[in-house]
């Protein structure tokens, strides 16, 4: 599979770490490397050309496409809203953990307390992204729908252990789930000034 951006074949340097090989985890990496660079897609096109033999590491589905992707410059609101997520997102990680911790020391009444916060925050971080979404040129290629879809199925699990009054698990779920979403794809998030594709 061959990557163009605005024109210009994409390096191995620009794909590192390197892609998913099916198209949809292509275009979710190339998404995401673009908007870290302060750029954001507008438009895609997919052509099967033929590049010759495959390479014996390449699947017969990605050999001979080519994705002609059209990307421009990150609107400047769209730029706050990210840079504030990655302000935000450490300390609510830290938050998560602070929790678990007085769970594990029975402070019950104070992890409750924190509870509400971290609930609150991961409402404000659900919003922000859908504003963020919404500000994009083409909102099929929002580089984080997948981790956000992962973050808002994580607290249902949270809401029926607290209600069912299992801290263990509800720990659990925060450490196993909430918090390495938080930490994976959202580490990412904080655009640099819009930069050319070399």
């Amino acid at each position: 599979m061959k990557i163009f951006v605005n024109g210009t074949e994409v390096t191995e340097e620009f794909l590192s770490p390197p892609l998913p090989g099916t198209m949809a985890g292509a275009v979710e990496g190339v998404s995401l490397h673009l908007w870290q660079r302060g750029l954001v897609i507008e438009s895609i096109q997919v052509d099967r050309r033929d590049y010759g033999e495959a390479r014996a590491d390449e699947d017969d589905a990605g050999n001979g496409l080519c994705l002609e992707i059209r990307a421009g410059r990150m609107p400047g609101a769209l730029v706050d809203i990210a840079r504030a997520l990655a302000e935000l997102l450490p300390t609510v990680v830290i938050a998560a953990h602070e929790i678990c911790q007085l769970l594990e020391e029975k402070q019950v009444e104070r992890a409750m307390a924190g509870l509400v916060d971290l609930a609150d925050a991961l409402e404000s971080i659900r919003r922000a992204f859908v504003v963020a979404s919404e500000l994009l040129p083409n909102r099929e290629y929002f580089p984080f729908s997948r981790a956000v879809s992962e973050m808002e199925g994580v607290y249902p699990l949270m809401v029926r252990a607290l209600d069912g009054g299992d801290l263990t698990a509800l720990c659990h779920i925060m450490r196993d789930s909430l918090i390495p979403v938080l930490q994976g794809s959202f580490t990412r998030i904080r655009p640099e000034p819009a930069q050319e594709l070399h």
